[in-house]
């Protein structure tokens, strides 16, 4: 769990397209699993950041809503993470990619059973033993799998974890009938209060809600949130136990990670000031208020802290923070048990999400806390993305996919790669840009292998990112063009001696990548052309300047074309003639090509050669005399 060997996971939800209105966006997955651009940009943060640290890029399914499952949703998230290039170190087995079910070879059944060995004690059974089975059938590329909910739900992994809290006091069984809980969520709503559980289950005392279980009445868990400062040394004492029930080596394995680089997480604390929750979101701030039953008036409210990467630290009054169903009563977890339990199993050193998810961060601290967790991952919370009309882009958006962009639009990965990597982060190359990131800059062009390189979480921004078309389309340009050059040149290199997408190109155009339009082909093959003809490209833009010297004067001296001159040179130059430098280039312009517009003078220079140039000059001048 340290910075230097990070391990990024990436979950996504499986549903289809009729979500409720209250239901996450970002990350979530239409009928078709579709993967959008706000997806796409936490996949691809999270892989530059593993790559950034040698670590592991993880993908988890979260296809625990049976409700809204769909069937063909993970084999076209795999089949879209892989034409981007994006293919997970460790994820689901995927039959599209070749990969038969196999049993782990001996040296993979010991890695696993040493990477099982430090995890907390109520993780051991389900994840020893006959999971080794399950994990080589369905996963590939890591040893702390399964990586479908579905199956970790099969091994009775969540329903361990949601009895330890049960054990430690940190949740607690709810019986209320979904008619209560109805009523109780239409009676808030007509109020105009914040729609949240009124904790009558959390005082049925330990022994009755043990035995209401036993004889068979539906429940289900909760997640128990000291809301007052009177009740966090109870909270306190509870967590402990959780810790204590973790085991020794789950806790021996946490003290030897914080002697390394720890990530910034941090677990519950109290505010002092009776009136904490009226705050807004915000570093250093309470977050929300709820004015939840329960609060001990004039004894301040119990807080978390989260610490964010983007956003600094955020303070959640618990006002605010519901006890929410971490296991449902049909069994199966909720997305708050579920991906803080496979974030502690799975070791997860970074969680990158959308700032959608932000007012889940206090829950999920207190469910690390309530299974025994002291070390909590990195938290970085994305900028919301925007369409043009500067709102919120939503999944139902056919524009905002990745097979839109692929099919439709005819995107090159690398291209949209690179466009997503700046919605929302500006790399050190762009430092000296007036406005990182939004321009068009040559320096933004980047291969994966480059902002791999560069990438840094301290570069996200706070602000909302554009999602701009005309953006995207010069990227694509800009990356047809490097394929070429990258072809054309000798010995099959471009800048930096690497074709699109960080991989030596070929010899020849089949470089560029597949699917692009004919029309951006074709415009980008004539300006790529002539900018190969000379790799000194500044050196064939300053003879420019010595052909507008001849222009001038009808003749270089013996016939030879100067050597490129000072700006202040042809600052003297153009006052001894009484002309502006900048008059001779729509002249020069119409005397080489004819038109006024086109490539850069300097481009055509370097395509016509110097005979053929002075020819052209001598001709119009001979024709204006």
């Amino acid at each position: 769990m340290c910075e230097s060997s990070a391990r990024c996971g990436v979950d996504w939800v499986l549903q289809n397209g009729a979500s409720s209105p209250g239901s996450p966006a970002s990350g979530g997955v239409a009928a078709r699993g579709d993967l959008h651009l706000g997806g796409l940009r936490t996949a691809l943060f999270a892989y530059l950041w593993a790559r950034r640290h040698n670590g592991e890029f993880l993908l988890r399914i979260e296809d625990t809503d049976r409700t809204r499952l769909v069937d063909t949703a993970t084999e076209d998230i795999l089949d879209q993470l892989r034409w981007c290039g994006l293919s997970p170190d460790e994820g689901p087995f995927s039959p599209a990619a070749g990969l038969p079910p196999r049993e782990p070879s001996e040296q993979e059944a010991q890695a696993r059973a040493a990477a099982l060995a430090d995890l907390p004690a109520w993780a051991q059974g389900p994840l020893g033993g006959a999971a080794a089975d399950a994990w080589a059938a369905a996963s590939s590329g890591g040893v702390l799998g399964p990586y479908m909910q579905s199956e970790r739900q099969s091994l009775g992994l969540y329903r361990a974890a949601a009895e330890a809290m049960l054990d430690a006091g940190t949740a607690y069984r709810c019986f209320c009938s979904a008619e209560r809980l109805e009523d109780l969520r239409a009676s808030q709503q007509r109020r105009g209060r914040p729609v949240m559980y009124d904790r009558a289950c959390a005082s049925v005392g330990e022994a009755e809600s043990a035995a209401r279980a036993a004889a068979g009445e539906p429940f289900t868990v909760r997640l128990r949130v000291p809301l007052s400062a009177m009740e966090l040394p109870e909270a306190q004492a509870r967590w402990a136990a959780a810790r204590s029930g973790a085991g020794a080596a789950f806790a021996s394995a946490e003290a030897a990670a914080g002697a390394l680089p720890a990530p910034d997480g941090a677990l519950p604390t109290t505010s002092a000031d009776p009136t904490a929750g009226d705050g807004a979101d915000g570093e250093g701030t309470s977050a929300g208020h709820g004015g939840r039953r329960g609060a001990a008036s004039g004894h301040g409210m119990a807080s978390t802290t989260v610490r964010d990467t983007v956003l600094g630290s955020v303070v959640f009054s618990h006002s605010a923070v519901d006890d929410c169903v971490l296991l449902k009563s049909d069994g199966w977890p909720t997305y708050h048990l579920a991906s803080v339990v496979d974030d502690v199993t799975m070791k997860i050193s970074d969680v990158i999400r959308g700032q959608e998810w932000l007012a889940s961060a206090p829950k999920h601290a207190l469910v690390y806390a309530g299974l025994g967790v002291q070390r909590l991952p990195r938290f970085t919370h994305l900028p919301l993305l925007l369409g043009a009309d500067r709102r919120k882009l939503s999944k139902r958006r056919g524009d905002a996919s990745v097979r839109s962009a692929r099919d439709a639009l005819a995107v090159s990965p690398e291209a949209l790669l690179n466009f997503v990597a700046f919605l929302g982060w500006t790399p050190p190359t762009a430092a000296a840009h007036s406005a990182p990131g939004e321009g068009n800059a040559e320096d933004d062009v980047l291969s994966v292998a480059e902002l791999a390189e560069h990438f840094a979480l301290t570069g996200v921004h706070r602000s909302n990112a554009v999602v701009d078309r005309r953006r995207l389309d010069w990227m694509q340009g800009r990356h047809v063009r490097r394929a070429l050059q990258a072809a054309w040149t000798p010995g099959g290199q471009g800048a930096g001696g690497q074709g699109a997408g960080g991989q030596r190109a070929g010899g020849d155009a089949a470089a560029v990548p597949p699917g692009v339009s004919a029309a951006k082909v074709a415009s980008e093959t004539m300006i790529a052309a002539v900018s190969v003809l000379d790799s000194a490209m500044a050196a064939v833009k300053a003879t420019v300047k010595a052909f507008a010297k001849a222009a001038a004067s009808d003749a270089a001296p013996d016939g030879q074309v100067p050597a490129a001159g000072s700006s202040a040179g042809e600052a003297r130059k153009a006052k001894r003639k009484k002309l502006p430098a900048s008059r001779l280039m729509l002249p020069l312009r119409w005397a080489l090509t004819g038109q006024s517009v086109g490539p850069a003078l300097g481009d055509v220079v370097g395509l016509l050669g110097r005979e053929a140039c002075l020819a052209r000059l001598r001709a119009a001048l001979q024709a204006a005399a």
